[in-house]
């Protein structure tokens, strides 16, 4: 007589109902700051802040972060943000994860579409090369930092499904660990490359978080609500 086989382990999803709460006041809040702090760098090309921040980034560079910090710079344009972004969403699709992926890219791409608007509404300039070092000149406006805000939403969401679909283990840990300390660091980064100030960086960590938070809510509303009944 053959064993029955063992009961398949339902997705996490027993919190799933208390999400909404707190998902939509980090949205509604770092929606205002986000607007907030964008009508201020319309009116104000930069901060004092921001260059003795650019100014203490630069001068205490950490070497052996160099390689990844160049990476990250790197993932933030064309082809390499398609390729990697294109590869881990077509990885979770092809793997049954539709719903999942489709999250990512509804966060990707929306903070990216919001972060091109902003930059054209607010058209503050970008740090200038007789204030700080400037590794490269980019023509686009520099408030919001686009490559912050699409990697935070991306990374973000990333995060929030691990916790969400993940038992609790030292490799759901590592791995979100892993993504907030990217997150961290290309803001690092983006300031260490003198194409954006501080304060373009905290504007794209806001819109970042913003988006994808919005964006959770409606992968719950979708997804979720109809898994818990």
């Amino acid at each position: 007589m053959s064993a029955e086989p063992a009961p398949r382990r339902a997705p996490r999803v027993t919190r799933t109902r208390t999400h909404f709460v707190p998902l939509t006041v980090a949205a509604l809040s770092t929606s205002v700051a986000y607007v907030v702090l964008a009508f201020q760098a319309h009116v104000t090309p930069y901060f004092p802040v921001d260059v003795a921040i650019t100014h203490y980034v630069q001068a205490h560079e950490l070497v052996w972060l160099n390689p990844f910090i160049g990476a990250l710079n790197a993932l933030g344009f064309p082809p390499v943000v398609d390729i990697v972004y294109g590869a881990v969403i077509a990885v979770m699709f092809f793997t049954g994860r539709r719903w999942e992926s489709g999250g990512v890219v509804v966060s990707a791409v929306g903070a990216s579409g919001f972060s091109w608007l902003t930059k054209w509404l607010v058209a503050r300039p970008r740090p200038p090369a007789d204030l700080v070092h400037v590794q490269h000149q980019v023509p686009n406006p520099a408030f919001p930092a686009g490559h912050v805000a699409a990697f935070t939403a991306f990374c973000g969401f990333l995060c929030y499904l691990a916790w969400l679909r993940l038992d609790g283990s030292w490799r759901r840990t590592t791995l979100i660990v892993f993504l907030l300390a990217c997150m961290l660091l290309m803001g690092l980064s983006r300031i260490q490359a003198g194409e954006h100030w501080a304060s373009d960086v905290l504007g794209g960590y806001l819109l970042g978080v913003a988006w994808l938070s919005a964006t959770a809510i409606l992968y719950e509303k979708r997804v979720l609500a109809r898994e818990t009944g």
